[in-house]
């Protein structure tokens, strides 16, 4: 999953594009914890692209904040 994750080229990219871009990659899995770590590695990535974004400014926290808003949106 990490691999794949890492593939996807986010750099640059507005948020609810981006994550439009993730989601339609794959078919989410069922399981509410494996959904979670989708996210989180999805956040990662995405702030990893994305210097830019407030998110960024966040620290250490920033991953697992930005994986639960978006956890909350899916």
């Amino acid at each position: 999953m990490h691999a794949f994750v890492d593939m996807i080229d986010l750099r640059n990219t507005a948020f609810v594009d981006a994550l439009r871009l993730f989601l339609q990659s794959f078919r989410l899995p069922g399981e509410a914890q494996k959904i979670d770590r989708y996210m989180l590695k999805f956040a990662e990535r995405y702030i990893e692209g994305n210097t830019q974004t407030p998110f960024a400014n966040a620290g250490e926290h920033a991953c697992p904040a930005l994986g639960d808003v978006v956890f909350t949106i899916v």
